[in-house]
């Protein structure tokens, strides 16, 4: 078997375009790259290789290294009169390296290919280069209202990906023009967000917040991400304006869940931060706390898989009757943990009937009860709030399903009977792989 083969065993590409290639012999990497760069080869398989190509170099670094025939055969088909395989060349040449010819092809592409999925693969395309000319146009096109939404949309992206801070003033501006297309604005929140580590986070502050209170729920939505990226940045302004939104922004964003639930973590972890008196983001006491929630309900990502209903985005209606009395969670709390300290936050937050903190094993938890006497949010060492998601399962009804999550991520059903290293397990297995 050639190496070759064994690569494609070892990374399978999608089977239609592996069973394709394979009915046409092609069993080196020559072989891919010629049919490629063959004008005259049969359109779909050059399709199929192109695919099986860029699945290769993003599994296997030795096809993402620089190779001239490579380059040369992927720049080769640019110029198919075909757009679907134009866009199969642009996302194969997402895994070879800059070259100042990989980076001049798209270019071009942008400014002259006349099909605009074909431009808008090449505007993300570019975000990989940090080449001189590069992040000035994906910023004028950003701020340039009179071509499309999307490709709009997709420069946003692309200065994103270059990781070049000459983009958040141009993204800061645009989320905060209110002449401007909301759904640009709140792209442009989004990706400022994935950026507020390597930003003036304190400057962005003040104006998440006030984004935080717009009339657009897509626009309130990622203000709240922004705000839970930017954690912990104990601001007194901040804290009254999440409160409201924990506390009665039911809103869903559609595709996505409340802009209350996306609020919730940087609420708890903020007060996380003051009451366990940390100086800041990477002190040892915060840096290993999460906020989970416990619910009966659907929530984060599994909400979002019920809402989508194929390619439509539909209501998902649902309801428990489950309904917890803060004064009976209170007593709970005492007698399980006789030194809990109860309504420990001042003021007392609007979104939380009752909170509490409890010294546990790992360090600090802190915990509350939210105003729809459903959700119960912890803040603290994964492994204590496994152990409190399962003494919390045993005091409620069995007929109530309670599922533990962490933020954006799948729900574990809290089960009876299982170990808090049972639960830990079956949490990190939703995590991003990231994670």
């Amino acid at each position: 078997m050639t190496d070759f083969e064994q690569h494609l065993q070892a990374y399978p590409p999608d089977p239609e375009s592996l069973t394709h290639i394979r009915r046409h012999n092609i069993s080196s990497l020559d072989d891919l790259l010629n049919v490629i760069a063959d004008h005259g080869a049969d359109l779909d398989l050059r399709k199929s290789a192109c695919s099986v190509l860029g699945n290769l170099a993003r599994r296997d670094e030795r096809y993402s290294v620089y190779q001239r025939p490579v380059l040369l055969a992927l720049l080769s088909a640019l110029h198919s009169p075909d757009a679907d395989l134009r866009t199969l060349v642009i996302l194969a040449l997402w895994w070879q390296p800059h070259t100042t010819a990989t980076v001049q092809a798209l270019v071009d592409l942008v400014h002259r290919d006349p099909v605009e999925d074909v431009r808008l693969h090449a505007i993300h395309g570019l975000g990989k280069y940090q080449a001189d000319y590069v992040v000035p146009l994906l910023v004028e096109l950003a701020q340039d209202k009179h071509v499309g939404q999307p490709e709009r949309i997709f420069a946003i992206v692309a200065l994103e990906c270059t990781g070049d801070l000459r983009a958040v003033p141009v993204l800061h501006a645009i989320m905060l023009d209110d002449v401007d297309d909301v759904e640009v604005r709140a792209v442009a929140a989004e990706l400022l967000s994935h950026m507020a580590e390597q930003a003036d986070m304190p400057t962005l502050l003040p104006d998440f917040v006030k984004l935080l209170q717009h009339e657009s729920v897509e626009l309130r939505f990622w203000a709240a991400f922004g705000l839970v990226t930017m954690a912990g940045l104990d601001v007194p302004a901040v804290l009254p304006v999440l409160d409201r939104a924990v506390a009665y922004d039911d809103a869903v964003l559609p595709g996505w869940w409340s802009v209350s639930r996306e609020a919730a973590p940087a609420l708890e972890y903020t007060w996380y931060q003051r009451l366990a008196v940390c100086t800041d983001r990477e002190s040892c006491c915060c840096r290993s706390a999460g906020t989970y929630l416990i619910s009966p309900l659907w929530e984060y990502e599994d909400y979002m898989q019920r809402s989508r209903v194929g390619a439509d985005i539909v209501p998902f209606e649902q309801q428990s009757d489950l309904d917890v009395d803060p004064d009976w969670l209170a007593g709970q709390l005492a007698q399980q943990w006789p030194d809990a300290q109860i309504n420990v936050r001042h003021p007392q937050p609007e979104a939380l009937l009752l909170d509490w903190r409890l010294d546990m094993p790992n360090g600090m938890m802190l915990g509350g009860l939210h105003r729809d006497r459903l959700a119960v949010f912890l803040t603290g060492d994964t492994l204590d709030v496994a152990t409190f998601a399962l003494w919390y399962r045993g005091i409620i009804p069995p007929q109530h399903t309670l599922r533990l999550y962490w933020w954006a991520d799948r729900g574990c059903e809290i089960h009876p009977g299982k170990t808090p290293a049972d639960l830990v397990v079956a949490l990190r297995a939703n995590w991003p792989v990231s994670g």
